[in-house]
């Protein structure tokens, strides 16, 4: 049985991650995103190479951002879907594929967390 505790560190987990996440802006990475694959439809945008490899850039980068992005709250999700089975059945294995999906997710939300920091660190470097 996942006991209260290892629920709470996941909610705890994923507080983290949602400030994380506004911190990042995600709602106007979408809306960017959105714009950019706009730009790319207009057949003019190949008028200008430079300008068209730009914005083909930005979309591979926001694209792989935003996957990555939601893999961890699809993760989030996959957590709280074996929290509900494993009220409901009484199969361990659930018990050890959810401790080995908290550790992952705790890692990955770790690796973000300090990436978020480090670029807060360059950009306030950058200012002086």
């Amino acid at each position: 049985m996942i006991l209260a505790e290892e629920i709470t560190k996941r909610q705890e987990l994923q507080e983290r991650f949602f400030k994380i996440q506004e911190r990042l802006k995600i709602p106007e990475k979408h809306a960017r995103l959105a714009e950019v694959n706009t730009l790319q439809e207009d057949p003019n945008l190949w008028n200008d190479q430079e300008q068209a490899k730009k914005i083909s850039q930005e979309q591979v980068r926001l694209t792989k951002f935003l996957a990555d992005n939601q893999k961890i709250v699809q993760s989030f999700i996959d957590l709280e879907s074996i929290e509900e089975l494993v009220a409901t059945t009484d199969d361990p294995s659930l018990e050890s594929e959810y401790a080995s999906k908290m550790s992952a997710l705790s890692k990955e939300v770790d690796a973000v967390e300090v990436q978020v920091f480090c670029r807060g660190r360059t950009t306030i470097m950058m200012q002086f």
